[in-house]
């Protein structure tokens, strides 16, 4: 089992809610700095994968891109919970932005594909709604999982398949399950199980029997 990489205690939401401080248009639409700021272990998983060269910095730039998407299509974790909606989209297109900038800087060209795609399948399963537990929500959790996977720990040629389909499926139900089936054999061949329960946990699968294959 691999212990995480991150610095002790080092807390990426955090880290980048102050970094946001600084920038004109949004700093005064974060939550304030006292405010109890919901953890996500999206970036703690990440950085505790072997492909993580700079623990720290992957774990910031995830949860840059995380909250990009909550931005676009759920609730923020930084910001008002009153924003207005078009400075969300672009707060979110902002932090898409940064997060993929980043990963870009530290070389990692496999990452960015990954997350790219990320973005744009969202978009894709998002365009019209996602009803909580229904099969493009089960999709959208697993796509989470999945490309998290390939940015922590390597992609392979079946992922790619997967990700191909998403436009066209039409059993989104299916394929969210041979995705997360998907990311729990990758994990297991790479040895960062303990942070890969916590973020299973985190969007709603953790109660589930994990699926073979």
């Amino acid at each position: 089992m691999a212990d995480p990489k991150s610095s002790e205690g080092f807390q990426p939401l955090l880290v980048l809610r102050g970094e946001l401080e600084s920038e004109e248009g949004l700093s005064q639409v974060l939550v304030s700095s006292g405010s109890d700021v919901e953890t996500s272990s999206f970036g703690s998983f990440v950085a505790a994968g072997p492909r993580a060269t700079e623990p720290d910095a992957y774990a910031i730039l995830v949860e840059a891109i995380r909250e990009g998407y909550l931005l676009h299509y759920a609730e923020p974790r930084l910001f008002i919970s009153e924003l207005d909606r078009d400075l969300a989209l672009l707060a979110g297109d902002f932090l898409y932005a940064l997060g993929l900038e980043r990963l870009s800087g530290l070389g990692d060209t496999e990452s960015v594909t990954q997350l790219a795609d990320l973005i744009s399948l969202q978009g894709v399963i998002h365009a019209d709604g996602t009803d909580v537990d229904s099969g493009l929500d089960r999709l959208d959790r697993s796509l989470w999982l999945a490309i998290s996977v390939a940015v922590a720990c390597g992609t392979d040629s079946q992922l790619e398949a997967m990700k191909a389909e998403i436009p066209a499926s039409k059993e989104p139900f299916g394929l969210a399950t041979r995705l997360l089936g998907w990311a729990d054999a990758r994990v297991a061949e790479t040895g960062v199980d303990e942070a890969w329960a916590q973020v299973r946990e985190q969007v709603g699968f953790d109660t589930e029997a994990k699926p073979s294959g």
